[in-house]
């Protein structure tokens, strides 16, 4: 289970929520704009025992950056969430949008990071999603071994969290962090 923690930060009190009441520690990647602003959230994070990842600084498409501006954005937000936290983001990092290319990944790697992306996704993007759709796209798209990609912004993901857990749940999935799915 991974979350990206971007933009509207008010429905991540209720995720957070969701997440010690079912008992499911997430993989969160965090936005460094999003961090210095959500600072009690960050540590909130942390202190839930969570286990947090890079999600760049500023939410660029990096095919689109240089060497440099890539290695800024990943290093920015290492240390706003070291400085808020006391942790790392580091070994994982998720390029926003999932938009990567071989220059990202090699940047990503030299700077520590192994780039994460997702096999399932709720779609809370879409036009029209709902927490109904979101848990039946989940579904739909489940394997053993998979990740699943969900963002901490829109209330319909907040409204989709317990359904979603308990879905899973119900077709034999733990839900776990990206290290434990990683782990030999």
């Amino acid at each position: 289970m991974t979350l990206d923690a971007e933009a509207d930060p008010a429905p991540l009190p209720s995720i957070l929520d969701t997440l010690q009441e079912k008992g499911v520690r997430a993989t969160i990647f965090i936005q460094g704009q999003f961090a210095k602003a959500n600072r009690d959230l960050i540590k909130r994070i942390v202190d839930d025992g969570h286990e947090i990842g890079n999600h760049s600084w500023s939410h660029p498409d990096f095919r689109t950056l240089k060497r440099e501006q890539m290695v800024e954005e990943l290093r920015k937000t290492e240390e706003m969430v070291k400085e808020i936290t006391g942790r790392s983001t580091k070994p994982y990092f998720r390029p926003p949008f999932s938009y990567r290319n071989q220059l990202s990944i090699n940047v990503a790697g030299g700077e520590g990071y192994l780039t994460i992306v997702w096999t399932t996704e709720t779609y809370d993007w879409k036009k029209g999603a709902t927490a109904k759709t979101m848990v039946e796209s989940v579904l739909k798209e489940a394997k053993p071994g998979g990740i699943v990609v969900m963002h901490t912004s829109k209330a319909r993901d907040a409204e989709a969290l317990p359904g979603i857990i308990d879905a899973l749940r119900a077709e034999g999935y733990t839900l776990v962090t990206v290290s434990e799915v990683l782990a030999p």
